[in-house]
């Protein structure tokens, strides 16, 4: 039985889609996943030079204090200390964090400014004890955050901006110790796939931090929500 019903799946999908691909919701519609994918760069595109205003009014300004918090839940930023093959003492690196779906670089910023307020900054000549790589599908957004990181004096090795797909990441097995997402998830059309990816990206004892908008449960609130 499982094999026949295989056999029609695809056909009843090109016939309702012209295509093989599964349907997801978009709004109130349901579209292809890949064209889900296209729409929603689409918008981004659109709107990207009054994204952070737009994130302002839509969250009350609240949106900032959340990226604040969802970087300070990463705990010390001092760096990690292993031990190496070649010496029995332990040996200090930075830690490796992945900033998916960053967009203009505001979670990025955060853990920027937070490093910098470690004994690690304070007494090794400013030296930022992360390594941050910043990952969004959108090149417009991405040169948005680069300008403002020029202004806010953070264009150091330590922050890396990257085009890419969350659902495939092109970053190392096992090489971050953070992986951070915020008001991402929800734009991400295939999310286990994304999630497959976190885990395969993060090390052992590695920490994924997702900050997302939530159902509002007061009545008036969800009216204008």
């Amino acid at each position: 039985i499982i094999r026949r019903a295989k056999q029609f799946q695809k056909p009843l999908l090109r016939h309702l889609f012209g295509t093989a691909e599964r349907a997801v919701d978009f709004g109130e519609k349901r579209v292809a996943s890949g064209e889900r994918t296209t729409l929603i760069q689409n918008i981004f595109h659109k709107n990207a030079k009054k994204y952070d205003r737009l994130s302002s009014v839509l969250t009350l300004g609240l949106h900032n204090k959340w990226k604040q918090e969802l970087a300070m839940r990463i705990g010390s930023l001092e760096g990690v200390y292993e031990r190496d093959n070649a010496n029995p003492s332990y040996k200090m690196r930075k830690i490796d964090i992945i900033d998916t779906c960053g967009g203009t670089g505001d979670v990025a910023f955060h853990i920027l400014d937070l490093a910098k307020l470690t004994r690690h900054y304070r007494t090794k000549g400013n030296d930022i004890p992360v390594n941050i790589k910043l990952i969004d599908m959108n090149e417009e957004m991405i040169s948005i955050g680069k300008s403002k990181a020029t202004k806010l004096m953070y264009e150091g090795d330590y922050l890396e901006w990257r085009i890419g797909n969350v659902e495939k990441l092109d970053v190392k097995s096992e090489s971050q110790d953070v992986y951070t997402t915020s008001f991402g998830l929800r734009n991400v059309t295939n999310r286990m796939d994304a999630l497959k990816e976190a885990w395969r990206v993060l090390r052992k004892g590695g920490r994924m931090l997702c900050l997302e908008m939530s159902h509002v449960e007061a009545p008036i609130f969800r009216e204008v929500y």
